[in-house]
């Protein structure tokens, strides 16, 4: 079960797309061709604010020791993005590849704006991406939006999906929490979705 990470306030985020395709360069002046494949992620390097070690950093240090065991869960936030009052959306139906998935229960005309961040939830873990293209929701709550990444599992009609508050969830390295100075302490981690 991955650590809860989602309190963390943050002084600096780094989302990173790691993609597993190729570019192809033809010969002879053919044309420059991208390959994508399955398997595309995320990876984000964190750096929180100064907090006094007592008790803010001791607490944060050991859900950090368990989240370099276990992984961790953290909340994806974009300075001076306000992603509004999405409703409660989740898959409208099976998605078994591709980048398009159909939302309900979004709040009725609700724009899901280019390069949102969201989460789907499937079997208990996170999936997270962006949002291609803008999208106004139907007044049934309805919108087929596209992702910047294939599927990259067969997801399940009813999968949540966070638009208000997306995460992203996985494997934590590059963890760094120096010594503290002055009683004050920072600390600095890579999250790398594992599939």
């Amino acid at each position: 079960m991955s650590i809860d990470l989602t309190y963390l306030k943050i002084r600096d985020v780094d989302p990173v797309p790691l993609d597993f395709g190729s570019t192809i360069t033809g010969a002879l002046g053919a044309p420059t061709q991208h390959i994508d494949r399955l398997g595309n992620r995320w990876t984000m390097a964190v750096v929180t604010p100064p907090m006094k070690y007592e008790p803010d950093g001791r607490l944060t240090s050991i859900d950090m020791d368990m989240a370099l065991l276990e992984g961790g869960v953290f909340s994806v936030r974009v300075p001076g993005f306000k992603p509004g009052t999405p409703g409660s959306p989740v898959l409208a139906s099976d998605v078994t590849s591709g980048r398009s998935i159909a939302l309900s229960g979004l709040t009725p005309n609700y724009a899901i704006k280019k390069g949102a961040p969201i989460s789907i939830v499937h079997g208990g873990r996170r999936y997270f991406d962006r949002v291609r293209a803008q999208v106004i929701a139907a007044s049934d709550g309805t919108a087929t939006i596209s992702i910047r990444n294939l599927i990259r599992v067969p997801l399940t009609s009813g999968d949540v999906v966070e638009i208000g508050a997306p995460k992203i969830e996985g494997s934590i390295s590059e963890y760094r929490a120096p010594i503290p100075v002055n009683g004050l302490i920072s600390f600095s981690f890579r999250i790398t979705e594992d599939e």
